[in-house]
């Protein structure tokens, strides 16, 4: 819904390696292309952060929902990554995706709206480079 925010945690585990984080993926619903206002991501590691910002209306229903970074943001291997998704403005719901995890994954965190832990699953979110 409008307003509401998610929050997750990607164990350092699962980081491969250093990389330019440029641009974040996520796979949400659109609710037939009716969801509006933005989507914002704020993904942070080592004590760095950055944001980016996308406007639903160029979304696709049940697709992969691409978000610019507004600065590159740099991590590191065995650095946790903290990311937030925020439903900003608009009247007509997102749904984010999310699927179980396992193996090193499955020591992510993902907390929903109002601070209610969702064990077991996580965000689809990609990090491009």
């Amino acid at each position: 819904m409008p307003g509401q925010s998610v929050t997750g945690i990607i164990p350092a585990s699962v980081i491969a390696g250093d990389a330019t984080v440029k641009s974040a993926a996520i796979l949400i619903g659109t609710y037939s292309n009716t969801a509006d206002g933005d989507l914002q991501v704020k993904i942070c590691s080592g004590g760095q952060c950055s944001v980016g910002n996308a406007n639903l209306s160029k979304a696709k229903d049940n697709e992969v929902f691409n978000i610019l970074l507004t600065s590159s943001l740099n991590i590191k291997t065995n650095n946790a990554l903290n990311y937030t998704l925020s439903h900003k403005g608009g009247t007509k719901p997102v749904a984010l995706w999310m699927l179980p995890v396992a193996g090193n994954a499955n020591s992510q965190s993902l907390t929903g709206p109002g601070g209610t832990p969702i064990a077991g699953m996580g965000i689809e979110i990609h990090l491009l480079y």
